[in-house]
Order: C-alpha cells, then structure tokens, then sequence
C-alpha cells in the first residue's frame, strides 16, 4: 500500500494492481483497493505516514 498527496488531500493506492478478478483502479477519491482484511489479526490501517517512522530508518541504515 503506498498514498501519493492529490489536490483532494491523501490519496492510498494499492501497487498490486489489477488482474483478473482484481479491481484497484486509480479512481479518486474513491478508493478500490486489490484485496480486502480476511483473516484474523489483520487489519487495514487508514492513517497515512508521510515520514518513516525512525526505527525503520534506523534499522535499514544498519
């Protein structure tokens, strides 16, 4: 999942793209997303984090 900022604000767009039975169409504001939650313990995240976190940058400078 990755976001891009559109003239609309926050946008979430999901790379996986389309394929065969799957629609995530770059449509805003609407958004169509290639998968949805299914199983237990995952879950969808709607907060958009424009910087890393900096545990993440630490760990990958390492």
């Amino acid at each position: 999942m990755t976001a891009a900022f559109l003239p609309i604000g926050w946008y979430r767009i999901d790379p996986r793209g389309n394929k065969e039975g799957i629609n995530a169409q770059f449509d805003p504001p609407a958004e169509h997303l290639a998968f949805t939650v299914k199983f237990k313990g995952e879950a969808d995240l709607p907060e958009i984090w424009p910087e890393p976190l900096p545990i993440i940058v630490r760990t990958l400078s390492i």
